[in-house]
């Protein structure tokens, strides 16, 4: 997991961390003690109206807050520094003088602090109030008509609008009050009547004629057409005489009829019309009424809002002072020294060292290119990691009851070679396998790693053959105590028979190949002919064929070795390996067609665990198997398969080849 490639690095440079936050905060603690002593004088200012203020409403505190930062930036100018200079005749310049002073608003009050610190305690004190007095001085230079009693004055113009308004809205209300009262009166029953009396003479003017005098008059009109037609038909002079005189009294009462019904009309006429200028005189009069009212309420409205015109500009200005109003409320009068803030200086210090140290630690690992962990060796080449192995410096031997120890009797190294050999020989498989164990590097481990896993693999019945092929740095022959035996330099100098192996008599089934004695002769140049001819005669003695050859980076003899073989087992040593030469050296194998089983990374370290007791011995009828999974093929070109990391095991602490040697005599005699 990512966390724990994180935990691994600050484990692995928490030493450069404590270190870097010891210096830091043993630096900083000796500038704080070099640091004289500093004095601080605070006065405090009311911006505002203060509380008390009976003109203060929340607006106008609110706007003396916003006016509060403009004084602090006005504490800041050029201007008032040089007034505070020339008061006190101080002898230090205006921009050093502004770093002695810090000038706070309050963040829920009104309250301006003027904090001053100086190495001398009087002229603290001395700077706070003249700072104060400046910002003072500020104000009153920029009132808005420059009488000291330009606030009281306002507020009593204020109050003197604020009553004439009341007075106006009263008698707006008392002129509405009348304006509906008028429009309510031509409703009134007065005016009803009248309009009712026009009503009814209006229906007498419009109404027919008495129905009495109306035939009255068609009768005589119609007696007069007769007369007219007797009298055109009459001849007789005395005739027409009585005719004419009948004629003329008809029509004398003809007229006279007619003049009633008219002289009727005329007077219900004048009747109307006297009522009906009654009624418009009434109308007038309503109207002048409702106008004059009308007239009086927009005056008193225009009034109004003129007042409340001039009330809202005075408010403003009112406010304006009230809120750039700034008092003295609390002098300096002492200046005790500043509280020592060197804890948290050093503690800071401190902190800073812990993450510079960490910075310059993961720099340090990042440019680091040593393997340290399976995952990084994985990551590099690409290759599945069979495990990680605590370095072992002695072999792998049976115990009493058939069970493997170490030197220090822990079983982790030999369970961890029991997992390995699983992973090389399927259960029951009589294939002769052939692998090459050799390191990235020089050393010693891949010889080590050889010897006990071929011990592994004869307790599970398998028939190894282990040869030590690094003609330069020989191993074996000591691990085993066969140094003056013959071995492969004398078969490749001398022999043309079969090698002489050797067993090992406490672990049944390995036979060993040394290097042997060597007289300075021309080995090497007899490797590349004889090799593969050596190879066929011992895998007709064996089923599984382990040679520990040299380093891949040091000789080309792996490369051949393993090009004649199945396969590859390369360990790396955590802390000495690099991951690029490891990169580089598995792409060669791969560029060769040899085939890069797994890789093994073992670890010189010391256990970072303890020890856990053995299980109880039991009897043992004969060799134990072990439970065997997965094959190793011979065939070289199988790619790898994808990475499985692992972790076998745990580290075995180095011990001498003499305590070596007596350790094996024990166990042979036990």
């Amino acid at each position: 997991m990512e966390i724990d490639v994180y935990l691994r690095v600050v484990r692995r440079w928490i030493w450069l961390m404590l270190l870097m936050a010891i210096v830091a905060a043993g630096a900083s603690y000796v500038l704080v003690l070099r640091q004289p002593n500093i004095y601080v004088a605070q006065a405090d200012l009311l911006v505002g109206p203060g509380i008390a203020n009976p003109a203060s409403d929340l607006n106008v505190l609110r706007t003396s807050t916003e006016v509060m930062n403009t004084y602090v930036e006005f504490a800041k100018t050029r201007n008032i520094m040089q007034q505070v200079i020339d008061d006190l005749r101080l002898d230090i310049g205006p921009v050093n003088l502004a770093g002695m002073i810090t000038v706070t608003p309050g963040t829920t009050t009104q309250v301006l602090n003027v904090a001053v610190r100086s190495g001398d305690q009087k002229q603290a004190i001395a700077i706070a109030n003249s700072m104060a007095k400046a910002l003072v001085r500020l104000y009153s230079d920029t009132a808005a008509d420059g009488s000291p009693n330009s606030v009281g004055e306002l507020t009593a113009r204020a109050k003197e609008l604020r009553a004439a308004i009341a007075t106006s809205q009263a008698q707006i209300g008392q002129f509405e009050s009348d304006l509906k009262a008028a429009i309510e009166a031509r409703n009134n029953p007065a005016v009803t009547e009248q309009e009712n009396k026009i009503k009814q003479l209006e229906e007498q003017l419009a109404a027919p004629t008495d129905p009495v005098l109306a035939k009255r008059i068609q009768d005589r009109q119609t007696r007069i057409q007769q007369l007219e037609l007797s009298l055109k038909s009459t001849v007789n002079i005395d005739a027409r005489r009585l005719i004419l005189d009948e004629l003329a009294r008809e029509d004398g009462q003809l007229t006279a009829e007619k003049n009633q019904v008219n002289d009727a009309r005329r007077l219900i006429l004048e009747q109307l019309a006297q009522e009906r200028n009654r009624l418009t005189s009434m109308q007038t009069a309503l109207t002048q009424q409702q106008n004059q009212v009308l007239t009086q309420l927009t005056l008193e409205r225009t009034q109004l809002t003129d007042a409340q015109r001039n009330l809202a500009a005075l408010d403003a200005t009112l406010q304006n002072s009230l809120s750039r109003n700034i008092t003295l409320i609390d002098p300096a009068v002492t200046a005790p020294p500043e509280a020592g803030r060197g804890t948290l200086i050093v503690l800071f210090a401190a902190v800073g060292g812990l993450v510079l140290g960490l910075t310059l630690g993961f720099a340090l690992e990042s440019g680091d290119d040593s393997v340290r962990t399976p995952e990084q060796l994985a990551h590099a080449t690409g290759v599945q990691v069979w495990g990680s192995i605590g370095r072992p410096t002695e072999l792998l031997r049976p115990g009493p009851y058939g069970q493997m120890l170490t030197a220090p009797n822990d079983w982790r190294i030999a369970e961890a070679f029991r997992l390995l050999c699983m992973k090389l020989t399927p259960s029951g498989s009589s294939d002769v396998c052939s692998l090459l164990v050799t390191n990235f590097e020089p050393g010693e481990p891949s010889a080590q790693v050889a010897s006990n896993l071929a011990i592994t693999l004869t307790r599970a019945g398998k028939r190894v053959v282990l040869i030590d092929a690094d003609l330069r740095h020989p191993t074996l022959g000591t691990l085993f105590h066969l140094e003056n035996k013959e071995g492969l330099a004398h078969w490749l100098a001398n022999g043309s028979r079969d090698p002489k192996l050797w067993p090992v008599e406490w672990a049944p089934g390995l036979s060993v190949l040394p290097v042997g004695a060597t007289n300075g002769g021309p080995t090497q140049e007899l490797v590349w002919p004889r090799i593969e001819d050596l190879i066929r005669r011992v895998q007709a003695q064996a089923d599984m064929l382990i040679v520990a050859g040299p380093a891949l980076s040091a000789s080309a003899d792996s490369f051949f070795l393993a090009s004649h073989l199945g396969g590859v087992i390369a360990v790396a040593q955590k802390g000495r390996s690099r991951r690029k030469l490891a990169a580089e050296t598995v792409e060669n194998l791969r560029s060769l067609g040899i085939q890069v089983m797994g890789l093994i990374l073992t670890d010189g370290e010391k256990p970072r665990f303890k020890s856990l007791p053995l299980p109880e011995p039991r009897p043992v009828q004969g060799p134990e198997k072990l439970p065997l999974s997965s094959s190793l093929k011979s065939h070289r070109s199988e790619p790898s398969k994808d990475i499985v990391i692992a972790t076998f095991g745990t580290i075995v602490a180095p011990r001498s080849s003499a305590a070596a040697a007596g350790s094996s005599g024990d166990e042979e005699s036990d």
